[in-house]
């Protein structure tokens, strides 16, 4: 689905936390849902916190019926936080850049499946891409662009968002972005009036949202890559675990190296990555290596043949 944009961005009313605290208050009390979607890999001191909070509240690794349910660490997960949950706490004081909170009176199947269908979106080439939808700095961008039909399909089954945010003061603030399909019914309406989509990517992104998903574009190569090494060479994957604490972390830091030196195609980020793990772990940065992929954003080609040219004789394929 696609649609024309909004013209002038749309501006958003910011809550504090405060604020928020009752907007949640008054949402139970109508029988309304709190819900948190987290990326947990936003902080390692989110990655850590998350699995050592006492809970206290259902959750559900979102993707965990795709192609990336293998990634348990790097994935969003959905959250239905009950009243005094310590992690509604922890995510209200946490400085990072963590997700999102959302309002419905959806279940928690229906809502959790509506993100779940936003985990890779068509591209307007026709390619598919995958979508941190979870990471709070491009929907910052995005969503004021968003006309009311993309903005109600983007919320789903959701009544409103509030996404975390600084205001000039650089104090934490949510912004609450409703959902324009609410109005002139009750949340519950909303909710019960969702269809998922049937088959997915279904969302297209539009030619001027390219730039914001630049973001989106690194993190499904390191997804598909990881997945890749996980599953065609999962020695090699423990020895990237081990050295940069985890395999998503490592496959981080080559995806990075690859383009700081110019490379954009993933063919050649992959090829990058396959040479450089027969090199030393973690010398993707070595001065051979910088020599090697001299001119590479030129000629990709040639600085990996001198890349392959560094792979000792015993490790070669």
């Amino acid at each position: 689905m696609t649609a024309t944009g909004t013209g002038v961005p749309r501006v958003f009313q910011a809550f504090t936390t405060s604020e928020l605290g009752q907007v949640f208050a008054d949402a139970r009390r109508t029988g309304l849902h709190v819900d948190a979607v987290i990326a947990i890999d936003a902080s390692p001191e989110m990655l850590h916190d998350y699995f050592s909070l006492d809970l206290a509240c259902r959750y559900r690794p979102i993707l965990a019926e795709t192609r990336y349910a293998t990634l348990l660490s790097a994935m969003p997960y959905w959250n239905r936080l009950e009243t005094g949950c310590e992690l509604e706490d922890y995510l209200m004081a946490s400085p990072s850049e963590w997700g999102f909170f959302a309002i419905t009176a959806a279940n928690g199947e229906l809502h959790c499946s509506h993100w779940r269908s936003l985990c890779e979106v068509v591209l307007p080439s026709g390619a598919t891409s995958f979508f941190r939808f979870q990471d709070p700095a491009p929907l910052r961008r995005m969503l004021p662009t968003y006309s009311k039909q993309e903005l109600g399909w983007f919320l789903g089954p959701a009544a409103r968002l509030f996404i975390p945010a600084r205001n000039e003061d650089g104090e934490r603030v949510w912004l609450h972005v409703p959902n324009p399909a609410l109005a002139g019914r009750t949340e519950q309406e909303l909710a019960e009036n969702y269809r998922p989509a049937s088959e997915w990517p279904w969302w297209e992104v539009r030619e001027e949202h390219l730039a914001d998903m630049a973001q989106e574009n690194r993190a499904a190569l390191i997804y598909n890559l990881t997945n890749v090494l996980m599953g065609e060479a999962p020695y090699t994957a423990l020895l990237v675990e081990q050295h940069f604490g985890s395999v998503e972390s490592g496959i981080g830091e080559y995806v990075d190296a690859a383009m700081e030196y110019g490379l954009s195609e993933e063919e050649h980020i992959s090829l990058f990555m396959q040479i450089c793990l027969l090199l030393p772990i973690g010398s993707q940065n070595e001065p051979d290596v910088v020599k090697a992929m001299q001119g590479a954003d030129q000629d990709p080609f040639s600085a990996l043949s001198r890349l392959y040219k560094l792979i000792p004789a015993d490790a070669a394929p």
